[in-house]
């Protein structure tokens, strides 16, 4: 149905192909290939889904040398976190584990099929950042192959803390949030 839109706001003569599956399996000839490829490979973290051999690939064997991926780039972020972990207590009467700090993580819904989901943490996750946010990657899918595999190269990051502490809570790190910016092609991550 997009499609046809496209192709109908652009006027006659315009044509337009649309593969749909796996992109490892599609090759073009040269006279062939696209001004644009689309990929919606990202997960949660959005390096999964090997999104990175798939924009080489969509490069190498898709697009016309002008031609344009989206997205165009991931910026990959982190940041120590402070999550409220579960607690255990004892008096005389009983012996109780409070487990309501895992609550966030649990999707109700699945409960009793121990299932686990990401967490949200502007959702009121019970967390508090220890440390200021870091870049860790910043991949440019439109340049060059070898600035991606450069961009990949393992590297030493530094978290620089943040003073949270309270004078009845102790500054400590025990979850990595993980998250990514997407450039989707207005220069802008989002």
């Amino acid at each position: 149905r997009l499609l046809r839109e496209a192709v109908s706001a652009e006027g006659r003569g315009c044509e337009a192909s649309v593969f749909c599956g796996d992109i490892r399996s599609v090759e073009m000839k040269e006279t062939e290939r696209f001004d644009v490829v689309v990929a919606e490979l990202l997960d949660a973290g959005g390096l999964g889904e090997k999104i990175v051999a798939f924009m080489r690939h969509a490069k190498s064997s898709l697009l016309r040398p002008d031609g344009e991926v989206v997205p165009q780039g991931l910026r990959i972020m982190a940041a120590l976190m402070n999550v409220r972990l579960a607690a255990a207590s004892m008096d005389d009467d009983n012996e109780a584990v409070d487990m309501s700090a895992l609550e966030m993580f649990w999707l109700p819904a699945r409960a009793s099929a121990s299932e686990w989901i990401g967490i949200d943490l502007d959702g009121g996750a019970a967390c508090t950042p220890a440390s200021e946010a870091v870049e860790v990657f910043q991949l440019n899918f439109m340049g060059p192959q070898a600035d991606l595999v450069k961009a990949l190269q393992e590297r030493e990051l530094r978290f620089p803390l943040v003073d949270g502490r309270s004078s009845s809570s102790v500054n400590r790190c025990n979850v990595i949030a993980w998250w990514f910016e997407a450039d989707v092609g207005g220069g802008e991550p989002g």
